[in-house]
């Protein structure tokens, strides 16, 4: 029977998040006992971090929020709820805070629960993301000495979201069980209204919501390192470009996407047969940001004169090394 009071209770708060606007949920980590709590930011602000009383444990969590600007940066300075505890706080013990530097929002978590007892969550690890630079960072709270604790892999929001509340199931006000409820952020809200109109727009045959089109590089397509990479656009319909701001973007070891550069590109040159040509091979005085190093990069173009529009859909495409057999292919014919 417990166990089924707890499952109403767990479902009541998911529907709760469903009906709150939430775009999705993380998974939990430990075990399922407890009663069902949460907390969430105000006012559709994003997670920041939280202040918990911990004494071995953590209990009587409050969140730092933080309203977030269209580009994804903060907007104001964090603000510390009081009156929105996920439990009761514990005796003993101080307040942490898990705090996420500026312009950073809470994004995922792990850690660790004790064996026995009350398995209450003991060492915590709060993920940080920056939205503008892919950016993350990390802060810890653990007990001393080596007390035997389960570890819990935790879990992250989705790429187009970051927390901002938190669930999970507390033993008075021990938090057992742990998970953060997510929000799809600023800028990719953004995207999302963008895409809209376009497809508003096409349906209409109005040109307004037109964006280039990347012909090169296609799909995909895989090209050696430090050589260059053709950017080809074709203008939008109904608009007569005098030149485009090209982004390119890599993806770090995490899977984000970070910029590398934006790059300038004059019109006749984009539309030309073999394309810009300007970024990849390497060559004296060029930085880093205009050599094309292995990786995963994506390339989007806007008009940005005479008049500018909004950011083409992202084309993928894969830098490598030579392959082993083509470095030698010379050699083997005496060259």
């Amino acid at each position: 029977m417990d166990r089924f009071i707890r499952g109403v209770l767990i479902s009541l708060v998911s529907v709760l998040y469903v009906h709150t606007g939430h775009a999705a949920q993380t998974g939990t980590m430990g075990l399922a006992e407890g009663r069902a709590a949460s907390t969430q930011c105000p006012n559709k602000t994003y997670l920041a971090g939280f202040a918990v009383q911990y004494d071995a444990v953590m209990s009587g969590l409050h969140p730092y929020c933080v309203n977030m600007a269209p580009d994804g940066s903060w907007s104001g300075g964090a603000q510390i709820h009081l009156d929105r505890p996920m439990s009761e706080a514990n005796l003993g013990g101080m307040r942490k805070d898990l705090f996420c530097p500026m312009d950073f929002y809470a994004l995922g978590f792990r850690g660790k629960s004790h064996v026995y007892g009350v398995h209450a969550i003991m060492h915590f690890t709060l993920t940080c993301q920056n939205l503008k630079t892919g950016a993350l960072w990390e802060h810890t709270v653990g007990p001393p000495g080596n007390p035997s604790l389960t570890e819990w892999r935790g879990d992250r929001c989705a790429d187009d979201a970051v927390a901002d509340g938190v669930f999970g199931l507390v033993n008075g006000g021990t938090i057992i069980q742990f998970g953060f409820s997510c929000a799809q952020t600023q800028p990719a809200a953004k995207l999302a209204r963008t895409n809209k109109k376009m497809r508003m727009g096409a349906a209409q045959g109005l040109g307004v919501f037109a964006v280039p089109t990347i012909q090169s590089p296609a799909q995909g397509a895989r090209f050696f390192s430090y050589t260059s990479v053709p950017i080809k656009i074709a203008a939008p319909k109904g608009v007569a470009p005098v030149s485009y701001l090209v982004s390119l973007e890599r993806k770090n070891a995490q899977g984000l996407w970070t910029l590398v550069t934006n790059l300038p590109v004059g019109a006749a040159e984009a539309s030309s047969p073999s394309g810009y040509l300007g970024w990849g091979a390497a060559g004296s005085g060029r930085g880093p940001a205009m050599i094309a190093g292995p990786g995963t990069y994506r390339v989007s173009a806007q008009v940005s004169s005479p008049r500018q529009t909004e950011w083409s859909p992202p084309m993928e495409f894969v830098v490598t090394d030579p392959n082993k057999a083509i470095r030698k292919a010379p050699k083997m014919f005496g060259r």
